[in-house]
């Protein structure tokens, strides 16, 4: 966290599991087809301008903002 606190997650569930596998894949296969941007899933970590480091269920950015971001 921010404030550099450890927070333990426990993993996933077999429910939860499959609910985000189908909400990246189907985030994934639009994102394709769209073509404005690039899906993400569960396991990437976005650092945020606070300083935290968050990791959502499935992310999407555009093809511009992806542009202006570094490869760090």
């Amino acid at each position: 966290m921010a404030d550099g606190e450890i927070v333990i997650m426990p993993p996933a569930g077999m429910k939860s599991g499959h609910q985000n596998l189908e909400l990246g894949t189907q985030l994934n296969s639009w994102a394709k087809r769209d073509g404005r941007g690039r899906a993400f899933g569960c396991s990437t970590g976005f650092d945020l301008p606070n300083g935290a480091t968050l990791s959502p269920d499935a992310a999407w950015i555009s093809k511009a903002r992806l542009a202006t971001l570094t490869t760090e």
